[in-house]
């Protein structure tokens, strides 16, 4: 008999944001694998979840994932290089009939790493069996700090990396809540777009939430080049 693979969404940092699902199944098994975006640096999934579940007794991986560039071919063969094999080290638990736990920061379903690594691992195991346990996202976690509804009524929301910056605009038409993620490369832009569009749109800045060094800032103008940080979001939100 094959093992279960859990997917798990730790939530954007605070621990006693992960769910008691999330909890419970992270007691039961035995190995969980952790993904990391530094080699020579620790699991920020693993920090979180650290603090509530005893890790001492579990066989506990952390999986370097680079984070590269699409698109250039030296990087995508890195990543498929590193997607393989984690993705043999996994099956290979699950063959033996053992359950494994693969953890994601925020929610899995939400430009997590999980979803880049499934391919390989149906490639390996088509007949893979899998539950995803959901979390709560940064998006989620931003809008709660900052007392706003993501959205209410007819209103309509739309989440996109900072990529599509060069195409927000037509985004502000026709959304009523637009929120950008992982701005710190792009942060000008934002301010120069929330300065254009400031009679229409409010913006708001939040850097690595439920962790330490947490920003809310409620005035992209108030936002100083040591608040900028790869784990954070502008949010316009039309007033």
């Amino acid at each position: 008999m094959r093992g279960r693979l859990y997917v798990i969404g730790v939530g954007p940092g605070d621990p006693e944001l992960i769910t008691l699902k999330a909890k419970r199944i992270l007691e039961s098994v035995r190995f969980i694998f952790f993904p990391k975006g530094h080699e020579e640096g620790h699991s920020l999934a693993r920090a979180i979840v650290e603090p509530i579940v005893d890790l001492t007794k579990k066989d506990v991986v952390e999986l370097h994932f680079p984070m590269l560039k699409k698109g250039e071919r030296d990087s995508e063969e890195r990543l498929r290089e590193k997607w393989s094999d984690a993705s043999h080290r996994i099956i290979g638990i699950l063959k033996d009939g053992m359950d494994v736990a693969f953890l994601t920061l925020g929610d899995p379903g939400l430009y997590s790493t999980y979803f880049n690594l499934l391919p390989h691992l149906k490639e390996l195991m088509p007949d893979l069996n899998m539950e995803i346990i959901p979390g709560i996202s940064s998006v989620s976690l931003a809008f709660s700090k900052l007392g706003l509804p993501m959205a209410i009524g007819e209103e309509s929301i739309v989440i996109l990396p900072a990529t599509y910056l060069n195409t927000i605009e037509e985004y502000l038409e026709n959304f009523s809540t637009v929120i950008l993620m992982k701005v710190h490369k792009v942060f000008e832009e934002c301010l120069s777009l929330a300065r254009k569009r400031r009679d229409s749109f409010r913006a708001y800045y939040v850097a690595r939430l439920g962790m330490k060094g947490e920003k809310m800032i409620q005035d992209l103008e108030a936002v100083k080049e040591d608040d900028l940080n790869y784990f954070s979001m502008v949010i316009f939100k039309r007033r």
